[in-house]
């Protein structure tokens, strides 16, 4: 299994969790969002990766501020899980663990970061609903509208990176 399937296996088994548990929603949501610290991580990991493959300064930089968002989320979220009931730990350092799968192009790269992204905008949009303490649904809330974000940058790079490969091929 790749490392994209293994992010969006994680995450779709955490939310699954807290879908059908009978333990208490604010905790499963926070140990949840352990789980979407690993993800956050891994994915700046990956997104660091595509940047030197990308033909544009102005697409590397705009995916270096993604993946420091992403490395700031994840950090933010492992700082931010005590006061919230959870157990901050290690596991930043689990996702490198994770077996690299990158598809050769930067386009199809992007476009499976893209699909990440949705996955965990619809995660956070679902999990602010749910949460109860103001403190977690403020923290959701901020994690879903900056992948909002993300992904319309995402977006308006593919676009326009597919309109590169076009030119180039003809």
């Amino acid at each position: 299994m790749g490392l994209w399937d293994q992010i969006r296996e994680a995450l779709s088994a955490g939310w699954a969790e807290i879908r059908r548990s009978s333990v208490d929603e604010h905790v499963q949501l926070v140990n949840w969002l352990a789980q979407v610290a690993r993800a956050e991580h891994s994915l700046s990991e990956q997104i660091l990766q595509i940047i030197p493959a990308l033909p544009y300064e102005q697409f590397r930089r705009r995916l270096e501020d993604i993946a420091r968002d992403d490395a700031q989320h994840a950090t933010f979220i492992q700082e931010h899980l005590g006061p919230l009931g959870g157990i901050a730990g290690d596991a930043l350092h689990a996702s490198q663990a994770m077996k690299n799968d990158l598809p050769s192009g930067p386009w199809q790269r992007l476009q499976q970061v893209l699909t990440v992204k949705r996955e965990l905008y619809e995660h956070y949009r679902q999990a602010a609903s749910l949460a109860d303490d103001p403190d977690l649904r403020a923290l959701v809330e901020w994690l879903r509208d900056d992948e909002a974000r993300h992904q319309e940058e995402l977006i308006t790079m593919l676009t326009q990176l597919d309109a590169h490969v076009h030119e180039t091929i003809t």
